[in-house]
């Protein structure tokens, strides 16, 4: 299966800081908040993607920032796309399963 570069950026607004996932129709997750609910629909959000579109994700971080956000986003990155390398032979089965 091959991978695909997916865009994140970060917004930034006086009451909130978001990782926008442009590719996963504009999904965001609120970094200034300690829910997890976000994070759960990103989870969703990736599984989905990569079941129906039968290709990986491998997400790109676009931020010109040195910030906090900046290295929380890029820890969040990192550990998103290990985790995806590393399912990768399930989502295999998985897709294998589907069709």
């Amino acid at each position: 299966m091959e991978f695909s570069n997916s865009k994140i950026t970060i917004l930034r607004k006086d009451d909130e800081v978001a990782l926008v996932f442009n590719d996963l129709g504009n999904l965001s997750v609120n970094l200034s908040d300690n829910e997890v609910e976000d994070v759960k629909e990103l989870f969703n959000k990736v599984f989905e993607y990569i079941v129906s579109n039968e290709q990986l994700i491998k997400f790109v971080l676009q931020d010109g920032e040195e910030d906090l956000f900046h290295e929380v986003a890029e820890d969040i990155v990192l550990q998103l796309n290990a985790e995806i390398k590393q399912s990768e032979d399930n989502f295999e089965k998985i897709v294998e399963l589907k069709n």
